[in-house]
C-alpha cells in the first residue's frame, strides 16, 4: 500500500478550464491562468497533472518555482524556467538564441558585473519581458508551450513585473502560463486580480474537497474501493483535514504508522482511537512555519486561543495576554491575511481556526506546564470579562479549567453547564457536559462507573448522574443510559440522601424499559421504593414510573390506570412536575384506546403543566402525542411533523423517534409506500447501535403495515415475525400488526374469509388488551361483517336507519368513539352503505358510500379497496353504479401491481356482463427463473395461490377463474417447472414466495 499515490479527485472543473486553455495555446491563442488557494490544497498537484497532459498532447512544457528558502533569487521562477529549456537539445536554433539571450538578460540582474550586452538587456524590463516572450513563444512554435511558475506568493518584484508584461502580450503566442499562488494578501495575488480584471489572465480559486471527494481520496489512497474503507475512517480524516487533501493525506500516512489502521485478511481495518494531541509531524512543522512569520507576541496569541479551543473569543485571548487593542488587532488581522484563522460570524469578536488541526499542532509545541498556565490565565480572563458565566461561557470556563487542572472546579462548571443545557431542551450538549463532570468528579475515565472517594462530591456526584440519566434517555441514547446502571448502585443513599438515590433508580427504570429491560426495570423501581420505604408514594414518582412500565411491556390493567390516576393527583399536590407529566401521559395513551377525546385532554393537562415548569422535554412529548391524535381523528399529521423538527432541532432523540414511526404509518395509510419505506430504513439507520425497544417495535409494526398493504405476506411475515422477538405479543402494536397488516395483506390476496378470521381472532371477548385504535376492530371488521351473509347483529341491524336518524347505540358498534376516527369512519360508512342497501334504501346508501369516498381521500388504497369490496354487494342488492366503481378500482390496481384484487374486479365485471379489455402487462411480477420456464402472468397468478395446498375451487374463487381453468394452468405449470406432482409444485411455490423476501424487503 502506498499512501502517498496521488490522483486527481474533485477538480473536474478546474480540467476542464486547463484543458481548454492548453487547446487555445496550441491554436495560437495564448493565455495566463492564476491558481490560488490556501496551503495544502492542491495548487502544485493540479499543475502537475496539467503539465503531464500538456506532455502527452505534445507541447513543450517548463518549470520554475519562488522560495523563501535562503537568499532570495531575483527572477528565480523565470530562471528555472529558461534553464530547463535551454537543457532541450530538440531546441530549434533561433529558439535556442532566444533562449540564451533571455537567460543573459535575467542572469544581469541579479550580476551587475556581467558584459555591457547582457547589462543592456536588463537596462529595461520590459525589454527582458519581451526577450522572455520571444523565447518561450518560439519554442512552442511547433506545437505550444505550457509555462508554469510556482509559489510566486515568495517572488520578488522583479517577478511580478515580468509576469504582468508577459500576461498583458501573450494572447497571440502558443503559449499558456500557468502561475500558482496561495490566496493570502500578497504582493503577487494583488497582481493576479489586477490581471483578472482587465482581462489578462484567469483566476481560479481552488477550494477544499466536499465529504464524497474525501472519501474518494482515501479510496484511491489506499488503493481499494469506495466500499472497502473501514467504518469511520472518512468521518475522522474529514472532521480533521475539513477537505484539505494534503492534511487528510497526511493523517492517513499517520493513521497507518501509528497502527492505527492496517491491512489484514479481511481488508482495511480501523482500530483504536489516536490521542488528542496526536498530529502528523508534518503537519506540526508546516503550522509552526506559519505562525512563526506572525513574530513571538503573534505566535502568543495564537497560542492561548488554540488553548481556548478551535473557536475563540478575541477578548479573552487578548486578556490572557495583556497585548493592547492594536497590538491584538494587529496580530488577528496578520493570522487572517495568513490563512490561519477565519471569522466565527455570527458571534461579535469571535475567531476560528481555518482547520481544526492548527489548533492542535500549536498545543504540541507547548508543554504542558505552559499550556496549564495559559489556561488558568484564559479561564481568568473569562471570569472578568463574564462574571456570571451566563450560556456557554460556562462551558468555555469548564474546559480551561480542566486543562488547568483545577478537576473540581471544571466538575462544577460542567454540572453548571449540563443542566442548563437541559432545562433549555438540548438533550445532547446536556449528555457530553454532564458526563464529562462525572468523569472528573469519579477521578477515573469516562468509561469507569466508580463513584467519588471524595464524600463531599457525592451529592453533586449523584445530581449530575440524575441529570446525566434523564439526559440520555431523552436524546435517545438508552442503552448508554443503562449502562450508568454501576455507578447508579455505587450511590451511597447516606451521603446522597434516600431521595436522590431513590430517583436514581427510577431514572435507570425508565433506560431499562425503553431499552427492552422490563424486569431489570421493576427490580430498579423496587429498590426505589425500598429506599423511600413508607413515603414511596407521596409525591407520585415511583407509581408514576410503575404505571409507564406497565404501558410499555403490555401489563395495564385497570388497576394500573387508577394507580396512574392517583400518581398524578399526589405529583400535582407534592409539586412534581416531572412525576405529574408522566401519570398524565400514561393516562392519555391509555385513554386513546377507548376515546381520543379524552386522551387529547389528559395531554393538554400534559403541556400545560410542562409549560408551567419550563420542561421542554414534556412540553415536546405533550405536541407529539397531540399530533398523534390529530392524524388519527382527521388525519393531519401538521403537528407531528411540527414535533419531529423540533425533536430533531433540541436533540430529543426519543420523542424524534416515536414521531417518525407515527408518520411511517400515516404514510403507508396514505399509499406513499416509497416514501414509507425510506423512513424507516433512515430510523434505522439513525439507530443503528440502540438498544431502543419501543422505537423497534413501532418501526417494525410500520414495516409489517407496509408490506401487508403491498400484498407483500413473505416480507410482512418476516416483519411480524421480528416485532415478536423484541416482545412485541405484549404492546398494544400486537393488534396492529393483525388487523392493519395481516388482514390488509389477505383482502389484497382476495382471501376475505382469512381477513375476516384474523379479525375476529383479535375482537374476541378477552383475546386481547385495549390494542391500537386503528387494529380494524372499529372500523374494517364492521365492513366485513356486513358483507358476510347473516351480518353480526352487534355490529349493526340488517334493518339499519338511514344515516341522518342514527339510533342510539352501545360501545363497541359504529357509533363508539373510536369507530368515528378518520382511518375507522370510512370503513364504518362503507358497512352502513352496505346494509342500507341490503335493506333496500338503496338512495340512502349512495348517499352514505359518497360520504366515506370523502371519508378516505387521504388513504387511496383504502378507498379503492372499499369500492371493489362494497360493488359486489351493490351489484347483488342493486343499487349505486357498481360497474363504474369496479373499473376504477381494477385501474388502480393494476396500476400498483395488485394482481389478485386487479383479477378479482375483472371477474366480477365479466360475470355482470360487462367486457374488459385483456391485461398483458406484468409479466415483470414473475420471478426470472419462472419466466424463462415460459410460465405466464396468469399461471403465476395460480402458482402464488398455491403454497398452502388448495383445491382448485378455493383458487378459482380467489381469481375469479373457473376450477377448470385452474386445473389447466396447474398442469402447465407442473410441465413446464418439471415437478413430479401438484404438491411437488406447492412446495416449489413455497420456497419461491420465500425467495422473494430478499427482493421486497
Amino acid at each position: 500500500m502506498d499512501t502517498h499515490r496521488t490522483s486527481i479527485i474533485g477538480r473536474e472543473r478546474e480540467l476542464g478550464a486547463l484543458e481548454r486553455a492548453l487547446t487555445a495555446a496550441r491554436a495560437g491563442a495564448g493565455r495566463a491562468v492564476l491558481l490560488t488557494g490556501e496551503d495544502g490544497v492542491g495548487k502544485s498537484r493540479l499543475a502537475a497533472e496539467v503539465a503531464e497532459r500538456a506532455a502527452v498532447r505534445g507541447m513543450r512544457v517548463i518549470r520554475g518555482r519562488a522560495s523563501a528558502i535562503g537568499l532570495r533569487v531575483p527572477c528565480r521562477p523565470l530562471t528555472e524556467a529558461l534553464l530547463e529549456l535551454s537543457r532541450d537539445r530538440r531546441l530549434g536554433p533561433e529558439a535556442a538564441e532566444l533562449c540564451r539571450t533571455a537567460l543573459a538578460g535575467l542572469t544581469a540582474l541579479r550580476e551587475p558585473g556581467s558584459s555591457h550586452g547582457a547589462t543592456s538587456c536588463a537596462a529595461s524590463l520590459v525589454v527582458l519581458g519581451e526577450a522572455v516572450l520571444r523565447a518561450v513563444a518560439e519554442a512552442g512554435r511547433d506545437g505550444g508551450c505550457l509555462v508554469v511558475l510556482e509559489d510566486l506568493h515568495d517572488a520578488d518584484p522583479g517577478t511580478s513585473a515580468l509576469v504582468e508584461f508577459l500576461a498583458d502580450n501573450i494572447a497571440r503566442e502558443p503559449v499558456t502560463f500557468l502561475l500558482t499562488l496561495r490566496d493570502e494578501p500578497c504582493q503577487a495575488l494583488e497582481l493576479a486580480r489586477v490581471l483578472a480584471r482587465r482581462g489578462s489572465g484567469t483566476l481560479m480559486g481552488l477550494e477544499r474537497l466536499g465529504r464524497s471527494d474525501v472519501r474518494a481520496l482515501l479510496a484511491c489512497q489506499l488503493s481499494a474501493g469506495l466500499e472497502e474503507l473501514p467504518d469511520g475512517l472518512v468521518d475522522r480524516i474529514w472532521a480533521q483535514s475539513d477537505g484539505n487533501p494534503w492534511a487528510a493525506q497526511e493523517l492517513l500516512t499517520h493513521l497507518v504508522g501509528e497502527g492505527l489502521l492496517g491491512y489484514d485478511a479481511d481488508g482495511w481495518r480501523l482500530s483504536g482511537r489516536p490521542c488528542a494531541a496526536s498530529v502528523p509531524d508534518a503537519l506540526v512543522a508546516g503550522v509552526a512555519r506559519r505562525v512563526d512569520r506572525l513574530g513571538p507576541r503573534g505566535r502568543e496569541l495564537l497560542a492561548a486561543a488554540a488553548v481556548v479551543g478551535t473557536r475563540f473569543p478575541a477578548p479573552v485571548v487578548q486578556a490572557a495576554t495583556g497585548m493592547a487593542d492594536d497590538e491584538a488587532l494587529g496580530h488577528l488581522h496578520a493570522a487572517l491575511a495568513g490563512g490561519l484563522i477565519g471569522t466565527a460570524e455570527p458571534a461579535p469578536d469571535w475567531f476560528a481556526f481555518r482547520h481544526p488541526l492548527t489548533a492542535r499542532a500549536l498545543l504540541r509545541t507547548l508543554a504542558p506546564k505552559e499550556q496549564a498556565r495559559i489556561a488558568r490565565d484564559c479561564a481568568g480572563a473569562v471570569a472578568d470579562l463574564h462574571p456570571q458565566l451566563s450560556a456557554g461561557w460556562c462551558l468555555v470556563a469548564a474546559r480551561l479549567w480542566e486543562t488547568a487542572g483545577e478537576r473540581d472546579t471544571a466538575a462544577g462548571l460542567y454540572a453548571r453547564a449540563g443542566s442548563r443545557a437541559l432545562a433549555h431542551g438540548a438533550a445532547v450538549d446536556a449528555a457530553d457536559a454532564l458526563d464529562r463532570a462525572r468523569s472528573l468528579l469519579a477521578g477515573q475515565d469516562a468509561a469507569a462507573d466508580g463513584v467519588p472517594l471524595d464524600p463531599r462530591h457525592v451529592p453533586l456526584y449523584a445530581h449530575v448522574l440524575d441529570s446525566l440519566l434523564a439526559a440520555l434517555t431523552e436524546a435517545g441514547e438508552g442503552e448508554r443510559a443503562w449502562d450508568l446502571a454501576g455507578a447508579v448502585d455505587g450511590v451511597c443513599p447516606a451521603a446522597a440522601g434516600p431521595e436522590r438515590a431513590a430517583a436514581l433508580h427510577v431514572r435507570l427504570a425508565r433506560a431499562a424499559s425503553v431499552t427492552g429491560r422490563a424486569d431489570e426495570a421493576r427490580a430498579q423501581l423496587s429498590e426505589g421504593r425500598r429506599l423511600l420505604g413508607a413515603d414511596a408514594g407521596a409525591d407520585g414518582a415511583v407509581d408514576a414510573a410503575a404505571a409507564a412500565l406497565a404501558l410499555q411491556s403490555g401489563a395495564v390493567s385497570a388497576g394500573e390506570e387508577e394507580r396512574a390516576r392517583k400518581a398524578a393527583a399526589a405529583a400535582e399536590r407534592a409539586g412534581n412536575p416531572e412525576a405529574a407529566c408522566q401519570a398524565w401521559d400514561v393516562l392519555g395513551v391509555l385513554a386513546r384506546t377507548r376515546d381520543v377525546a379524552e386522551s387529547t385532554g389528559c395531554f393538554d393537562r400534559v403541556r400545560t403543566i410542562a409549560e408551567r415548569h419550563g420542561m421542554p422535554f414534556w412540553r415536546l412529548r405533550a405536541l407529539f402525542r397531540l399530533g398523534g391524535d390529530d392524524w388519527l381523528t382527521e388525519g393531519d399529521v401538521a403537528r407531528l411533523e411540527h414535533a419531529r423538527r423540533e425533536a430533531a432541532r433540541i436533540g430529543a432523540g426519543d420523542i424524534g423517534g416515536a414521531a417518525e414511526a407515527d408518520l411511517a404509518l400515516w404514510l403507508v395509510l396514505s399509499g406513499r409506500f416509497d416514501t414509507a419505506a425510506q423512513l424507516i430504513d433512515d430510523c434505522w439507520t439513525r439507530g443503528a447501535g440502540q438498544r431502543d425497544a419501543d422505537r423497534a417495535r413501532h418501526l417494525l409494526a410500520a414495516d409489517a403495515v407496509l408490506a401487508g398493504h403491498r400484498g407483500k405476506r413473505a416480507r410482512m411475515e418476516q416483519a411480524v415475525a421480528e416485532f415478536h422477538r423484541w416482545d412485541g405479543d405484549r404492546s398494544p402494536l400486537a393488534t396492529l400488526t393483525t388487523g392493519l397488516a395481516r388482514t390488509f395483506c389477505a383482502l389484497l390476496e382476495e382471501d376475505r374469509p382469512r381477513a375476516h378470521q384474523e379479525l375476529a381472532r383479535i375482537a374476541a371477548p378477552g383475546a386481547v388488551g385495549a390494542g391500537h385504535a386503528l387494529d380494524g376492530r372499529h372500523g374494517l371488521l364492521h365492513l366485513l361483517d356486513a358483507l358476510s351473509e347473516g351480518a353480526h347483529t352487534s355490529t349493526a341491524s340488517v334493518q339499519a336507519p338511514p344515516v341522518s336518524a342514527p339510533t342510539p347505540t352501545e360501545e363497541g358498534d359504529d357509533e363508539a368513539p373510536l369507530a368515528q376516527l378518520r382511518w375507522n369512519r370510512h370503513f364504518v360508512l362503507l358497512a352502513r352503505a352496505v346494509l342500507l342497501g341490503r335493506s333496500g334504501h338503496g338512495d340512502e346508501a349512495a348517499a352514505v358510500l359518497r360520504a366515506a369516498w370523502n371519508v378516505a381521500s387521504p388513504f387511496p388504497v383504502a378507498y379503492h379497496l372499499g369500492l371493489r369490496l362494497v360493488a359486489e354487494a351493490a351489484h347483488r342488492d342493486g343499487w349505486g353504479d357498481p360497474t363504474v366503481w369496479l373499473h376504477r378500482a381494477e385501474e388502480y390496481f393494476h396500476q400498483a401491481s395488485v394482481p389478485a384484487v386487479a383479477g378479482a374486479c375483472r371477474g366480477l365485471l365479466r360475470k355482470n356482463g360487462v367486457p374488459v379489455r385483456q391485461r398483458r402487462r406484468g409479466a415483470d411480477l414473475v420471478p426470472r427463473p419462472l419466466r424463462q420456464l415460459g410460465v405466464t402472468v396468469r399461471e403465476y397468478e395460480v402458482f402464488r395461490l398455491m403454497a398452502p395446498r388448495p383445491a382448485n375451487r378455493d383458487i378459482a374463487d380467489r381469481l375469479y377463474i373457473s376450477p377448470r381453468t385452474v386445473e389447466k394452468h396447474v398442469a402447465s405449470l407442473i410441465l413446464k417447472t418439471g415437478r413430479p406432482s401438484r404438491a411437488a409444485l406447492s412446495e416449489l411455490a413455497s420456497t419461491v414466495l420465500l425467495d422473494d423476501v430478499t427482493g421486497e424487503g
